[in-house]
């Protein structure tokens, strides 16, 4: 579910960087495409996708943790960054 969400999101971005680079811009098309994240369908992206992403990263360095595939220090770091990021709301599309 979170892949899924990551390429609603992606292909979200696609069509707004299309849209910033067509020969005749107009800055009313675009405003209206960027700053409109509150339809239900950008909503459902993000429901999708960053509470899929938050677990998905928590349960892989969990099992990196339990596998000892790689140095401990590594899995901390990468905890470290979710909640750095998670609770800075840095890294985080809706703003």
């Amino acid at each position: 579910m979170g892949m899924v969400g990551l390429s609603m999101v992606h292909g979200f971005e696609g069509l707004a960087f299309g849209l910033a680079h067509e020969d005749p811009f107009d800055p009313a098309t675009f405003g209206a495409t960027i700053d409109d994240l509150s339809t239900p369908s950008m909503i459902g992206m993000f429901l999708m996708f960053l509470p899929s992403a938050f677990f998905g990263v928590l349960l892989s360095s969990a099992a990196l943790w339990r596998s000892r595939a790689v140095p401990r220090g590594a899995v901390i770091l990468i905890l470290l960054f979710l909640s750095s990021t998670s609770s800075s709301g840095r890294g985080s599309p809706v703003t």
